[in-house]
């Protein structure tokens, strides 16, 4: 049992990270349905992935070292930034979570981190 929840909590910021960032890559084709030239809509597209090359790059590095998962949180207000600065304030509410989201997986991180830590110094478990 000991092995299976060490197991899951391995895996579980590493999946979620790639759930996200597939969402981020998947969000940047909207650059596609606005009015313009195609070169106009691959600038904008390619604009748009910053936040996912960003987020990409931190997840590789952070499959070694957990501390670095932290950097999520700056692709979450990267994201933020990029979504509101052109829109009303009324679309707040439907940008805000997956910010959230990527607020909550640096978190996961963290605790991956800080549980890894405490295990290879003994601390855990009564020691």
């Amino acid at each position: 049992m000991k092995k299976v929840f060490q197991t899951v909590f391995f895996l579980t910021p590493r999946v979620i990270s790639c759930f996200l960032l597939l969402i981020l890559f998947l969000f940047a084709f909207d650059a596609f349905n606005q009015s313009g030239t195609l070169i106009d809509n691959l600038v904008d597209f390619l604009f748009q992935l910053i936040p996912f090359a960003l987020g990409l790059i931190i997840f590789i590095i952070a499959t070694t070292r957990e501390w670095v998962g932290l950097g999520f949180v700056f692709i979450g207000l990267l994201y933020q930034y990029f979504t509101f600065t052109d829109r009303p304030i009324t679309s707040f509410s439907d940008r805000i979570p997956l910010s959230i989201a990527f607020y909550g997986l640096a978190i996961f991180w963290m605790i991956h981190y800080l549980y890894q830590h405490l295990h290879k110094q003994g601390d855990l478990h009564g020691r």
